[in-house]
């Protein structure tokens, strides 16, 4: 922390920025999953608050882009060559999310910021339902448990928390099926919790296709990851999505997010696919990227929950990218 400190300060020395400025992309996109009300972040305290993004820190944020930089879309950052005359800044949004059109949106109109929000299509055509929320809803409840045939008792919410990256390590890398089959096991019942006020239905996107800052996206079927996947389920996921979305929408889909997205849940050979079915850009959750084709491994930069507006601007300056370039030439 007091390094960071130290580092924000350094930041704030023009000469500092502006050398720091000259080693940067001409873009960043930006990634967020959930914008919540300020009452609801403070009330969940669980290991998905990383995924939040208070109201009133994301309105600072948006704010101080659009008085700041030029914004940009992913269509014009695909039309313009991933070249800007201008340091340009995109905003993108993972998993579809309620509060996406609930809370970040007004947002977004009033400060005039084109944004892409990346749609799972299982959640549009049946119950919405993700496993990472429905197991923390679980272990919060519960005390003990069995799992694999062990009695497990937690009660202490530190070691719910660890115990919840534990599984979650496991159910990554599971298919859908097997992750239904988890949760009926663990849980001891079939009824799988229902995320409906969670996730954007098919009236909500009906509403958000005709809002022109908004580009709606694919994020996959299932949200699986693709590291544990065969490329034959990998397009099967990617064109179910790409489909579903556009029949039910009668919209064009062609920009996409990987899941989860880091190196190691790639394969890199996903651009063929993608080449296929006629995208035009895939983002990855790396900051820091050089492949060959660029236009599907696209960089972000990531906003979560306890990034102060310093922190925020400094993310901006590129900084965080140039550190982790040089950390990687020494891996």
């Amino acid at each position: 922390m007091m390094i960071k400190n130290i580092i924000n300060k350094l930041i704030e020395i023009n000469l500092v920025k502006k050398l720091i400025e000259l080693a940067r992309p001409n873009f960043i996109i930006l990634y967020y999953h959930r914008v919540i009300e300020d009452k609801d972040f403070e009330y969940d305290m669980g290991p998905n608050i990383h995924l939040c993004v208070k109201k009133s820190e994301f309105e600072v944020q948006m704010a101080y882009i659009a008085h700041n930089y030029d914004l940009i879309s992913l269509d014009d950052l695909y039309k313009n060559n991933f070249k800007c005359e201008k340091f340009s800044v995109a905003v993108t949004f993972d998993d579809g999310y309620k509060d996406n059109l609930e809370v970040a949106y007004p947002i977004l109109k009033k400060y005039n910021i084109p944004s892409t929000i990346y749609i799972v299509s299982r959640n549009i055509i049946s119950k919405p339902w993700a496993w990472w929320i429905e197991l923390w809803n679980f272990l919060s409840k519960n005390k003990s448990f069995k799992n694999d045939d062990k009695l497990i008792n937690i009660e202490k919410i530190n070691d719910k928390k660890k115990y919840f990256f534990n599984l979650k390590n496991k159910i990554k890398k599971l298919n859908y099926a097997e992750q239904i089959s988890f949760f009926n096991k663990l849980t001891s019942t079939i009824t799988r919790e229902n995320h409906d006020d969670i996730y954007l239905n098919l009236d909500d996107l009906k509403k958000i296709k005709n809002k022109k800052l908004i580009t709606l996206g694919c994020h996959t079927h299932d949200h699986l990851c693709f590291s544990y996947l065969e490329k034959k389920e990998i397009e099967k996921q990617i064109n179910m999505c790409k489909e579903i979305i556009e029949q039910k929408l009668n919209i064009p889909v062609e920009h996409f997010a990987y899941p989860y997205g880091s190196k190691e849940d790639l394969n890199f050979f996903e651009h063929e696919i993608l080449e296929k079915l006629r995208f035009k850009t895939a983002v990855t959750t790396i900051e820091s990227i050089q492949k060959i084709y660029k236009s599907f491994y696209l960089p972000r930069v990531s906003i979560g929950p306890f990034i102060s507006i310093k922190d925020f601007k400094r993310k901006l300056t590129g900084f965080d990218i140039m550190i982790k370039k040089i950390i990687n030439t020494f891996k």
